[in-house]
């Protein structure tokens, strides 16, 4: 296409159409678990229902009452050094996950057993495409 509005239009008309594309294998697990949980339908992304937070600190519990606490942190540089800080009693664990554009998590049950599991959703934009990942956390104590 060489003509502009033609090339809008048309941009406009695949954009309308809401286009998905999922990678996954034809047996996996966290798939039907998402849709479970109703952030996923066939192959579609539900972002609308996956409610998430953007605040660099949150709190959850333990099993045992104890109060687990997180600190997420975006990387200002442009290095890529993003980080999630976990607080357990006098204990702490990192890990370094990347957020690019900006945080965006939830505590869901993802993995069966009653346990809710840090879901940090990823999202990112490549050559006129939407790109969203999920990164499922579980978060386990010894008590």
């Amino acid at each position: 296409m060489t003509d502009e509005k033609e090339i809008l239009h048309y941009i406009e008309k695949v954009d309308e159409s809401n286009p998905g594309y999922m990678r996954y294998r034809s047996d996996s697990l966290l798939k039907s678990l998402f849709q479970n949980l109703g952030v996923v339908r066939d192959d579609e992304l539900l972002l609308s229902k996956f409610k998430y937070s953007s605040k660099p600190d949150t709190t959850i519990k333990s099993h045992s009452g104890k109060e687990i606490r997180f600190h997420l942190q975006k990387d200002t540089t442009g290095n890529n050094h993003d980080r999630i800080i976990v607080f357990y009693d006098r204990d702490s664990s990192e890990t370094r996950p990347t957020f690019h554009q900006k945080i965006e998590y939830a505590f869901l049950d993802v993995i069966p057993g009653g346990n809710k599991e840090l879901v940090v959703l990823t999202e990112d934009y490549l050559m006129n495409t939407d790109i969203y990942t999920f990164d499922v956390f579980e978060i386990k104590t010894k008590d």
